[in-house]
């Protein structure tokens, strides 16, 4: 289990450049039987809980990477507080699972109700250069104090 605190503002490029620098060599180097995996989408930039900044297109790039990691994957339901944004996300993440692609325009019924007409985000937030690189210089921090923890 690896737990990287992520700072505010954290985005799709961010979230997925600590996947690639902490998580891959740690499963690399301990070659698991299975993954268990919390898929919450609280990371998304319209979640009220959190200060991230992800989108669908950078939780889907991190499932994507996640298939093929082990054997098995077990894949369990989680936080996310945006109803707009966890049926959705979830529906992502079970399509990749079961290698399915399912297409972007949703019902209308869904549309009417919970908003958003598209599976897959068509935009993100719009972050100014100095929040962005405050979050960068944060990350990269964290990235290297927990490099040099577990030797990676």
């Amino acid at each position: 289990c690896v737990n990287v605190p992520l700072p505010p503002y954290t985005t799709d490029e961010l979230y997925l450049r600590v996947f690639e620098e902490i998580v891959i060599p740690m499963v690399e180097r301990y070659h698991p039987d299975i993954i268990v995996t919390q898929l919450g989408v609280d990371t998304h930039y319209l979640d009220p809980l959190t200060h991230l900044c992800l989108t669908t297109r950078g939780y889907v790039a991190v499932i994507e990477r996640m298939r093929g990691l082990a054997p098995l994957w077990l894949a369990l339901g989680g936080g996310g507080y945006d109803i707009s944004v966890v049926p959705r996300a979830w529906t992502l993440a079970y399509g990749i699972m079961s290698g399915q692609v399912f297409p972007d325009e949703l019902p209308p019924a869904y549309v009417e109700k919970y908003g958003p007409g598209t599976l897959r985000d068509q935009r993100g937030p719009e972050l100014d250069p100095g929040t962005l690189a405050q979050a960068e210089d944060r990350l990269s921090v964290r990235v290297g104090d927990l490099r040099e923890a577990f030797g990676i």
